[in-house]
Formats: C-alpha cells, structure tokens, sequence
C-alpha cells in the first residue's frame, strides 16, 4: 500500500505508475490523479500533444511483423505459452494475486512478472515465484 501525494489516498501499488528515478520505483501520484494532470496538461498543449502522438505512434507494418513474431513464438514453444495461459487463468478465476501486487521472491522489490521454477511442463505450470525485471532476466 501506498499513499498518493496529490490526493493523499491509500491505494495498492499496482495504483501507481512506474518511475526509475522513484524511491521505491514508482510515482508518486495515484494513476487516477497523474491521468487528470495529463488531461489538462494536453488541453492547454494541443499542438505538442499531437505532435507527440504522431512521432510514437506504431506504423502498422511494425505492428504487423510483432505481431507474426509472437505468433511464430508461441507455435515454436506451445508448452511456454499453455504455462502462461494456466498462470493467467489462475490470477484471473482463481483469486491468484498479480505479479505486478506482489514483490520480487528475490529481491524484496515490486513485481513485474511470474517466473516459472521448474519449467513448463503440465505438472509444474503452476509453480511459479514473481520477480521484477532484473531478477527475471537473471534467472534467464
């Protein structure tokens, strides 16, 4: 749990936007709060905001060949993508927390992902530990 300094309301982390240069690796204020900050922002910076907009906006070509890459990633692993699915179906039907609500299994800090101990194979689609991104990108 948190406290927003805008609106001064106790929410769960996954409430608050990420920041690297954050003491605790996320914003300050409360996604809600950081949203309608946004808005006015944009309002009264038309011509910025829409330049922003165009310069990232993905061009549908890229968004097609990501698109086929994940497509032939989950054909070249069917067992990475059926453990992903049950984890998923787990959080959402069987009242599993969010990777994201939960901290790292190693490092104590906030979560991004669940990470798979023993591999993918049906009997161990389950067990899994959350980790944030360093330590999931450690394990390998």
């Amino acid at each position: 749990m948190k406290t927003c300094t805008k609106c001064g309301a106790t929410r769960a982390l996954a409430d608050f936007g990420k920041r690297k240069r954050g003491r605790d690796g996320l914003d300050a204020r409360c996604r809600d709060c950081e949203n309608a900050r946004q808005k006015v922002w944009n309002a009264a910076n038309p011509e910025r905001t829409r330049a922003h907009q165009a310069k990232h906006r993905q061009k549908p070509e890229r968004k097609e060949a990501q698109r086929k890459r994940a497509a032939a990633a989950r054909l070249k692993w069917p067992e990475k993508e059926r453990a992903r699915y049950a984890v998923s179906n787990a959080v959402m039907w069987k009242g599993w927390a969010r990777a994201a609500d939960c901290p790292c299994g190693r490092c104590g800090a906030p979560a991004v992902s669940y990470h798979h101990l023993m591999g993918y194979g049906e009997e161990h689609r389950l067990d899994v530990v959350p980790l944030c991104g360093p330590c999931h990108q450690a394990e390998g």
